[in-house]
């Protein structure tokens, strides 16, 4: 089989593929790393970041924790579907079962982060907002349930799921651009650095779905340049790109030279 490891009905068995190459390897390491990455974003942030100001408040450290709780756990569920893959069938549709609940919580955590800052002082919009992907995620979360939607045979329908989903965070932000215009709402939580990052997780969804590039040249990507590798790239990337909006949207809401409210309306 070349690059691919047998089944090996051993959980020892996959823990050693740590230390040897194979086609998962890179698709372990990316999101191991970034998995480690994010929690120790989380304890700088919290002991460096949201302690800049007397006005933060239990909400900033809540949409910052959920955020990095949900990247890492994200991130850390699909390096272990991964590692497992090759278990059995049976542990295989059980932690991919796993990988896509954490990805249904990096895209509401992420979306909730998000529209925090951007209706920091309307936190009404903000929680009707955070409701509606909780409510959609966990909707998707119950589908994943069924095993049709976790064979291979499904993953471009899992893709466009997640490419909709995420979708609905055009809602929020858009709703913030109109009410400030962008030019402001970029000062206010970084509608650049959003967009870019809407374009990371799509491109990587994109490439997911048509196999780029190994539909070209079958067997030349198995162990590094394949489209999932791409996919998990891409993924940790929109992450890091939200983490360094949060922080413009912090420091505005909390900066008193542009702080515009002491206390929500919502």
């Amino acid at each position: 089989m070349g690059h691919y490891r047998a089944v090996s009905q051993s959980y020892t068995a996959c823990f050693a593929s740590l230390g040897y190459l194979h086609n998962q390897t890179s698709n372990i390491y990316t999101h191991l790393i970034a998995s480690v990455v994010f929690l120790g974003w989380a304890v700088q942030t919290f002991n460096d970041v949201l302690t800049r100001y007397s006005t933060s408040e239990f909400n900033d450290v809540l949409v910052f924790g959920v955020f990095f709780a949900c990247a890492a756990g994200c991130f850390g569920s699909s390096a272990l579907f991964h590692l497992f893959a090759n278990h059995s069938a049976e542990a295989n549709g059980k932690w991919l079962l796993f990988d896509l609940y954490g990805v249904f919580g990096l895209i509401s955590a992420t979306i909730v982060s998000g529209a925090y800052y951007g209706f920091y002082c309307d936190r009404a919009w903000w929680l009707a907002y955070s409701g509606g992907i909780i409510v959609i995620s966990a909707l998707c979360g119950l589908f994943c349930t069924l095993p049709r939607f976790r064979h291979h045979s499904w993953r471009n329908v899992r893709a466009v799921l997640f490419v909709l989903i995420g979708c609905y965070g055009i809602l929020p932000m858009n709703h913030v651009a109109q009410r400030w215009g962008r030019h402001k709402v970029n000062e206010m939580i970084g509608w650049e650095i959003l967009r870019w990052e809407g374009v990371s997780y799509l491109a990587g969804a994109l490439i997911y779905c048509f196999r780029i590039p190994e539909r070209f040249t079958p067997g030349t990507f198995d162990i590094f340049g394949a489209s999932h590798q791409i996919f998990h790239a891409c993924a940790v990337l929109g992450a890091v790109l939200h983490y360094q909006a949060l922080l413009v949207g912090f420091d505005y809401s909390h900066n008193p030279s542009t702080r515009q409210c002491e206390y929500s309306s919502g």
